[in-house]
């Protein structure tokens, strides 16, 4: 359990550390773009840019499919690690972007369901995880009955 926890961490931070870099040559180009004196900083920088467009393409391709197999993953549930997998992604999708309505009321639905089906040492935290996670989700969209 610690492994899995571990490289969710890791994963997360990786992801992250792209999108933080992404975010930054994004507004790094777009300002030079805008400014007259960058011109021909732009112009030998162009190239550099097809370059991070073809990556982050590529990149959000790669991350599409995990995101949308946690639904697959929580319907085989009664294979445990399936809905942990599954928890996980969902985790990693609301840290990512903290305002996922979606991501947050389905992980909270995937910790309350680990709390009934975990060693008995871990069921607690599961159960505490998935209120704190309902909680946050209510707050997001407090209409939506999910």
């Amino acid at each position: 359990m610690l492994l899995k926890a571990l490289y969710s961490v890791a994963a997360v931070a990786a992801v992250l550390a792209l999108d933080i870099q992404l975010a930054w040559a994004r507004a790094f180009f777009d300002s030079v773009e805008t400014e007259e004196r960058g011109k021909a900083l732009f112009e030998k920088a162009w190239p550099l840019r097809e370059v991070l467009d073809r990556h982050e393409k590529r990149y959000r391709q790669s991350a599409a499919p995990a995101l949308e197999n946690a639904d697959q993953l929580y319907a085989d549930r009664e294979d445990l690690p399936s809905a942990e997998r599954a928890a996980m992604l969902w985790e990693e999708r609301l840290v990512r972007d903290g305002r996922d309505f979606e991501a947050a009321w389905k992980l909270s639905r995937a910790r309350y369901w680990l709390g009934g089906h975990v060693a008995e040492d871990e069921r607690r935290e599961q159960f505490e995880q998935g209120v704190a996670v309902a909680r946050r989700a209510h707050l997001m969209e407090p209409d939506r009955p999910e």
